[in-house]
């Protein structure tokens, strides 16, 4: 049979489930509860034949599986998470193969190897720095069109000819009507 067990989620506290386990701030409960606002008598874990079921004992604060409030007996398996008030457990396996030792720990962080694309911080660098080949220009010989750097010179004369166009058109309208 199964080894199962409430293991806090914050550390330390442990309790097996096998028979009836009361939790509770009374200091006769079999998993005394010492954060938040407990029950002296908050809930009850029975173990049946189909496993484990919680049932809140009328607590102030409440009883919660996986993040919802219980009112009525609720059957536990491995990997629920049980919060008394403020105190959070997750019922796990113990007969279970500890990690590294057959199944993969479902929980473990996996660092994940980075896509081939992307090079070492150095490699990134260097190539920020490098201008594409479509964007690279070659210093041209000045010309009429070219100042002696060999950028393009910016037009002068075309702004002060697309302002007086408007007002020879505004112009042209009013003689007209004459």
């Amino acid at each position: 049979m199964a080894s199962l067990y409430l293991e806090g989620v914050s550390g330390g506290k442990q309790a097996e489930l096998s028979g009836d386990v009361v939790a509770g701030r009374s200091e006769e409960s079999d998993l005394v509860l010492t954060e938040g606002h407990p029950s002296r008598r908050h809930a009850q874990i029975t173990v049946r034949d189909d496993g484990p079921w919680v049932e809140d004992l009328g607590s102030t604060n409440g009883t919660f599986v996986n993040g919802d409030r219980i009112d009525a007996p609720v059957r536990l398996a491995v990997g629920d998470r049980v919060r008394f008030d403020a105190e959070e457990f997750m019922v796990v396996d113990r007969s279970a193969p500890a990690a590294g030792a057959g199944a993969p720990d479902p929980n473990a962080t996996v660092l994940r190897a980075p896509p081939p694309s992307l090079e070492p911080e150095s490699g990134r660098r260097e190539r920020a720095a490098k201008p594409a080949a479509s964007q690279e220009q070659k210093p041209a010989a000045a010309g009429p069109d070219k100042a002696a750097s060999g950028k393009p010179k910016p037009p002068a004369a075309a702004p002060a000819a697309a302002e007086k166009a408007p007002a020879a058109a505004e112009k042209a309208p009013a003689a007209a009507e004459k």
